[in-house]
C-alpha cells in the first residue's frame, strides 16, 4: 500500500536556539527517510504559538512577531532545500494555533522561502475554528496554485468552542461548495479525509469517503 503523505512535526518557535537546531536536524533526517521509503510528501507544522497571558483569545499568527516569522522562514527554507535534494515535497497545514494558521501567514512563509518544494495543505475545518483566519473562498483565492494537499473535516460552532464530531456532509461547512471551489483553482488531489471526532472513526471515514467520491463525480472531477 503506497503512503502518499507522512507527518512532520517541528515545534521550534518557542524553543531555545540549541533545541531548534536539534529539532531541525531530526526533521532533516525525516525528510531523507521519506525519500528512501518512497513517500512523496510530508505534511508539516513548524511552530505552535500559545496565547499571551493578557489575551487568551489570540494565538498562532495573531501573536506572531517579526522574529517568529523570520525564524519560521529560515527553518522552512532549510527543510525545503533538503526536500528539493531528496525529491520530496513539504506542505504547511493551515492549522489552528500555529504560525501558519491562516492563508496570509502560510503564504508569507511559502513566498518567503520561494521553493517549489514548500507548498500548502488547505484545511478549511481548522481555519473555521480560528477566529482571525480567512473564510474558505478568500483562503483558496490567496493560496491558489500553492495548494498541493487538502484535509477534509467538518465541525460546528458552539456557544463556547467547536464540535468536530461531525461527518463531512454535516457540520457548518458546506463541502459541496468548498470542494467545488477547490476544483475551480485547478487542484486534483490528493485529498485526506481527517475525521476528528470520537466514536467509530472507521465508520464515519467510510461514509465520508463515499460522500467525497459522490461529490467529485457530481462536480465532474472523476
Amino acid at each position: 500500500m503506497p503512503v502518499e503523505v507522512a507527518p512532520l512535526g517541528l515545534d521550534v518557535l518557542t524553543r531555545s536556539p540549541d533545541k531548534r537546531v536539534r529539532r531541525l536536524d531530526a526533521a532533516v533526517q525525516v525528510v531523507d527517510a521519506a525519500a528512501r521509503l518512497g513517500i512523496p510528501r510530508l505534511n508539516a507544522m513548524i511552530g505552535w504559538l500559545p496565547p499571551k497571558p493578557d489575551d487568551e483569545a489570540a494565538d498562532g499568527s495573531a501573536v506572531a512577531t517579526e522574529e517568529h516569522f523570520a525564524v519560521a522562514i529560515e527553518l522552512a527554507g532549510t527543510l525545503a532545500e533538503t526536500a528539493a535534494g531528496a525529491g520530496v515535497e513539504i506542505t504547511l497545514e493551515t492549522h489552528m494555533r500555529t504560525i501558519h494558521d491562516t492563508a496570509a501567514a502560510t503564504l508569507r512563509i511559502i513566498d518567503g522561502v520561494g521553493s517549489r518544494h514548500l507548498r500548502a495543505n488547505f484545511d478549511a475545518g481548522n481555519m473555521f475554528s480560528t477566529a482571525h483566519a480567512e473564510d474558505a473562498d478568500e483562503a483558496l483565492d490567496a493560496l491558489n496554485e500553492r495548494i498541493t494537499y487538502v484535509h477534509l473535516k467538518n465541525c460546528r460552532g458552539l456557544t463556547r468552542g467547536f464540535d468536530y464530531h461531525w461527518p463531512l456532509a454535516g457540520g457548518d461547512l458546506d463541502y459541496r461548495r468548498i470542494v467545488g471551489a477547490i476544483i475551480g483553482i485547478g487542484f486534483d488531489g490528493p485529498y485526506c479525509i481527517e475525521y476528528s471526532g470520537g466514536g467509530d472513526r472507521d465508520h464515519v471515514s467510510r461514509t465520508d469517503l463515499e460522500y467525497l467520491r459522490g461529490l467529485l463525480a457530481d462536480l465532474g472531477a472523476g
